[in-house]
C-alpha cells in the first residue's frame, strides 16, 4: 500500500513537470515490474528503489535517458522483462545503460548461485565501470549510493546482524565499494559529481579506513 502511494505521488510530481512521458512510461514499467518484489530482507517494496536511484540522477542533473535507466537498471536483470522490450520502448542509449548496469546473466540464479559467484559478478561490475562512459558510471553510483544509504540506516537499526543476510561477508563488501570508489575515478570520471561525494562519504562511514 505504501508503494502504490509513494508512486503516486512521484507521479504526481513529474506530471507538474515539463518531463517527457518516457520518464512516466519508465516508472510505470518499472513500477508493475517490481510490483512482487521487496529490498533484500525487509517489507519495503523495491519500486522505492528505482524511483530513489532516479531522484539522485535528477539531482546531479543527469540526461533524461540516464534518469530513464536509472528507473529500469534492474528490470531485466530481476524481472522478466527482456532487454530486446527496453530497446524498442525506450531506444538504444536507454537498453545500454540498462546492459551496463546489469550483472551477467550466466552468474546469476537462486540465492545459493549468487552467493558462490559474489565475487565475479561483482569483480565483472567494477571491471565495466573503469571503463565505461560518465552516464553509465554516474548511473551505477546512484545506484550504490541509494543501495549504502539503506544499508547505513539498516544497520544503526540492527547492528552488525545487519551482515547475515548477504551473500559476502562484511571484509568483501568493504573490498567492494571501495574499489567502486576507486572506478568511479577512472577517466572519463565523475569525481566532481555531488553523488560521488556522497558516495564517498557513505562508504568511509559504513567502511572506514583504519
Amino acid at each position: 500500500m505504501q508503494s502504490i502511494l509513494y508512486y503516486k505521488l512521484w507521479r504526481i510530481n513529474m506530471l507538474n513537470t515539463s518531463t517527457n512521458n518516457l520518464i512516466l512510461k519508465a516508472l510505470t514499467l518499472a513500477f508493475e515490474a517490481h510490483s512482487s518484489q521487496f529490498r533484500k530482507g525487509t517489507s519495503i517494496p523495491y519500486i522505492v528503489h528505482p524511483m530513489d536511484v532516479a531522484s539522485i540522477l535528477m539531482k546531479n542533473l543527469a540526461q533524461e535517458n540516464v534518469v530513464i535507466a536509472g528507473l529500469l537498471h534492474d528490470v531485466v536483470e530481476d524481472t522478466n522483462v527482456s532487454m530486446q522490450s527496453i530497446l524498442e520502448s525506450f531506444g538504444e542509449e536507454v537498453a545500454n545503460l540498462v546492459r551496463q548496469a546489469s550483472e551477467p546473466q550466466e552468474l546469476l540464479g537462486n540465492d545459493t548461485v549468487k552467493k558462490e559467484t559474489w565475487k565475479a559478478r561483482k569483480m565483472d561490475t567494477i571491471t565495466k565501470i573503469k571503463v565505461c562512459d560518465v552516464n553509465a558510471k554516474l548511473l551505477s553510483c546512484a545506484d550504490k549510493l541509494s543501495n549504502i544509504r539503506d544499508m547505513i540506516s539498516e544497520k544503526k537499526l540492527v547492528g552488525d546482524t545487519f551482515w547475515e543476510k548477504f551473500n559476502a561477508q562484511q571484509q568483501e563488501q568493504s573490498w567492494y565499494y571501495h574499489s567502486l570508489l576507486d572506478a568511479y575515478s577512472y577517466p572519463p570520471n565523475i569525481t566532481d559529481k555531488p553523488a560521488y561525494s556522497q558516495f564517498k562519504e557513505a562508504v568511509m562511514t559504513l567502511f572506514p579506513v583504519s
